[in-house]
């Protein structure tokens, strides 16, 4: 599945910022958001009386200015603070030149508020505005990767929720359409390596893992669409990431595989509500059984009309139908009619089963897909 990038809210926060700045207060603050007075003496600030917070990312010790924003609930008044830089905030903002160009604008300690010597400006504007701005100048490439971070899902519940959305984007789009509009996972594992984006490798690599390249074979494919949106290219991988999907590949087959021994041992729900003297269903293990062979067919039988598995490609949404299948009232045999149910106890039972399998191949995904491991 091709994840489709959202669009950021941040970006209109820049934008607000920008226009923000052209009312900045430089001759005191409102009655609410008392002013940073002047402390010339060294090493001190007035601003101790209130919980300081010191960006941990925007604070150069060569700084010569000090951006304040003025954060206040019922129980605290926090001021946010960034020591930055006039000559770069300059170089980036007319505004904030002319304003430093001004006489006597934050240019020494004895003309305005201060904090610890280095002069103060109050920012009346929001905390999330100011410190998307400033990671913007500061940090542009690390603030151009926050949307792909948070474009791709760090969760099971997330991936699932991104799934059901493009499975329905998906449904009306021409594959020239799904190559121009879509990015390809070769592409996101190379960003996410070169920006240290760990943390989204492992669902890019599972991603990438169940792609496809030929498409010819699924041209008369009821499955197409699913093929088209599992391509990629492979001059975007190098030959350490190709060896890592495959072997990505085969460590979750391989999970698959014992999953289904696993399944051969369980048996009905201690709770099973079928098979009594007084029951006209079918008796759950009966049903079991059938539904046993039911999901080694999802797996591993090949449709007429498939020339690749592309169930077994992709486990985690195969799991995911198959769990689907058992939520319903019966599931479904090979002729597309509705078997007979598992009691209520069995099906919670069942379901619970596979829900942790989807759960531990998810947690496991970094170490399917760890480069590392194959040094």
């Amino acid at each position: 599945m091709l994840f489709f990038p959202h669009s950021v809210g941040g970006a209109n926060g820049l934008w607000a910022m920008r226009a923000s700045l052209v009312s900045l207060r430089t001759d005191g603050a409102s009655d609410d958001e008392q002013p940073i007075r002047v402390d010339k003496s060294p090493g001190s600030s007035n601003l101790a009386t209130d919980q300081d917070i010191q960006s941990p990312d925007i604070w150069f010790s060569d700084g010569n200015i000090v951006i304040v924003v003025i954060e206040t609930d019922e129980n605290a008044r926090r001021r946010h603070l960034y020591k930055v830089h006039k000559s770069i905030l300059s170089m980036h903002s007319p505004v904030w030149r002319d304003m430093f160009g001004l006489p006597q604008s934050f240019n020494s300690p004895a003309s305005g508020d201060c904090y610890n010597g280095v002069p103060v400006v109050i920012l009346p504007d929001d905390v999330k505005d100011v410190d998307d701005l400033l990671s913007a100048i500061y940090k542009p490439t690390e603030f151009q990767m926050k949307p792909l971070r948070d474009d791709w899902p760090l969760t099971l519940q997330q991936w699932d929720s991104n799934e059901a959305y493009m499975t329905v984007l998906m449904g009306g789009t021409r594959i020239d359409e799904v190559r121009d509009l879509y990015p390809d996972p070769g592409d996101v594992i190379q960003l996410a390596k070169q920006f240290g984006l760990e943390d989204i490798l492992p669902p890019a690599f599972y991603h990438a893992s169940r792609t496809l390249w030929p498409l010819d074979s699924f041209s008369s494919s009821g499955r197409k669409v699913i093929a088209e949106r599992m391509c990629t290219a492979s001059e975007s991988l190098t030959k350490i990431d190709l060896v890592t999907i495959l072997c990505g590949r085969e460590a979750v087959r391989m999970e698959i595989m014992r999953f289904f021994r696993h399944l051969k041992s369980i048996g009905v729900s201690n709770d099973c509500q079928n098979g009594g003297k007084n029951s006209s269903q079918m008796d759950c293990k009966k049903v079991l059984s059938q539904w046993r062979r039911r999901a080694l067919d999802m797996f591993f039988t090949l449709p007429p009309d498939q020339d690749c598995p592309l169930q077994l490609y992709d486990p985690l949404n195969t799991l995911h139908e198959l769990h689907l299948d058992i939520e319903r009232e019966g599931f479904r045999n090979d002729d597309g009619r509705s078997s007979n149910s598992f009691c209520t106890e069995c099906r919670k039972s069942i379901g619970q089963i596979i829900r942790d399998e989807r759960e531990l191949i998810w947690t496991n995904l970094s170490y399917y897909f760890d480069p590392d491991r194959l040094a």
